[in-house]
């Protein structure tokens, strides 16, 4: 990991941005086994968590979300709300639709499980080679704060034709080759159903970031709290590290 371009380094943070403090990431689970263990907190705590919703619109001046929970219409007055979901899509939901689509990159994913656990503190290894098809490793034993999980993810850029088994294979193959398994050994792998993807490192996406903004800004108040991706000024949102 450390031949690579990578970060975070743990010890290096600020305790306040470390996101080993305090985790609820399952060792052997998902984002999905995330979520439900968020809902079994929340609701612990008192606070209403909705699964499955469908957010329809957003109307600032009457301080209501619209969604739908199984085909079902529901709504809620907030006192304040903070969207997540970044400046582009929480402007579309206040009913701004004028702004041009944003190009995705849609990565494959691949879960291995190791035999030993990584010993290094990266959370992300980001690959420098241009003819490998991995460009991301995820190290959930930094990632997610526990020192015996044995989780690696890798991201893959290649063809959305490619069949799981072949992704699967190109990810093993890489793995294999490099520093990363050294005195370690692979268990098992599965390929990730497809994703939506991420929006596209180019510079129109980060001009519609900023028009996004500067448009979204004509709501935001103490009511309402834009954060997420492209959003100005405010924290990336990332389940796993709501700590």
């Amino acid at each position: 990991f450390r031949e690579r371009t990578a970060f975070p380094d743990q010890r290096a943070l600020p305790f306040q941005y470390q996101h080993n403090r305090h985790s609820i990431y399952p060792k052997g689970g998902s984002s999905s086994s995330f979520v439900a263990g968020l809902k079994s907190l929340a609701e612990s705590a008192g606070i209403e968590f909705q699964r499955n919703a469908h957010l329809n619109s957003i109307n600032p001046s009457t301080r209501c979300v619209e969604f739908s929970v199984d085909q079902r219409p529901h709504q809620i007055v907030f006192e304040q709300l903070i969207s997540t979901l970044g400046p582009v899509t929480t402007l579309k939901l206040l009913g701004d639709d004028t702004l041009p689509a944003m190009q995705r990159v849609s990565p494959r994913i691949v879960h291995h499980l190791v035999e030993r656990p990584i010993q290094s503190d990266v959370c992300y290894a980001y690959v420098n080679d241009v003819k490998s098809p991995v460009f991301r490793i995820t190290n959930y034993g930094a990632f997610a704060g526990h020192v015996d999980d044995c989780r690696l993810t890798t991201e893959l850029l290649v063809p959305s034709d490619i069949d799981s088994t072949t992704v699967v294979r190109e990810s093993e193959g890489f793995l294999m080759a490099s520093e990363l398994l050294r005195h370690n050994k692979l268990l098992r792998s599965a390929a990730a159903p497809k994703s939506v993807g991420f929006p596209s490192p180019q510079v129109k996406t980060f001009e519609l970031f900023d028009t996004a903004s500067k448009r979204v800004a004509r709501f935001e108040d103490e009511n309402l709290i834009v954060s997420g991706i492209g959003a100005e000024g405010r924290a990336f949102f990332q389940n796993e590290i709501l700590a």
